[in-house]
């Protein structure tokens, strides 16, 4: 099985929600850069995944692997240049995330989940990470 945060799961998840027409639908409104780091994953390694979104659909993405503390840990961010959003969280948080064990809400108080972006460009997009989220966490995976 596909562990969260893996090469192989990030492209199940494409292909999944690319070819969702409900989700497509929902998340029409999502264009722009979406970065997603997950820190101290249980193999010892970051990952930075970049998805590059045209109307809710992901037309492509990049998927940085290496070993803690990953050079990537450090790099700066910059809103519309580098992308919309860009959240950073510990390996740990994201799996607790995607078992429903915490609420996104909560995760945005805690200290091991970080946000880079601008909340007035990211709350129209509420509806799309909704339906992004709910797809990927339908998928089977392991932690």
């Amino acid at each position: 099985m596909d562990r969260m945060f893996s090469r192989e799961l990030t492209e199940r998840a494409i292909v999944a929600c690319n070819e969702d027409r409900e989700h497509l639908q929902r998340a029409q409104l999502l264009t722009g850069r979406v970065i997603l780091r997950a820190l101290d994953a249980p193999d010892g390694n970051d990952v930075q995944i970049s998805y590059d979104f045209q109307r809710g659909r992901c037309t492509a993405h990049r998927f940085d692997e290496a070993p803690a503390p990953a050079a990537f840990r450090s790099t700066r961010f910059t809103v519309l240049r580098d992308g919309l959003v860009r959240i950073t969280a510990l390996y740990e948080t994201w799996a607790r995330l995607d078992r429903g064990e915490l609420e996104p809400e909560d995760a945005l108080h805690s200290p091991d989940y970080k946000l880079d972006g601008n909340m007035a460009l990211l709350v129209p997009l509420t509806q799309a990470v909704n339906s992004w989220t709910a797809k990927i966490r339908a998928l089977p995976k392991s932690y």
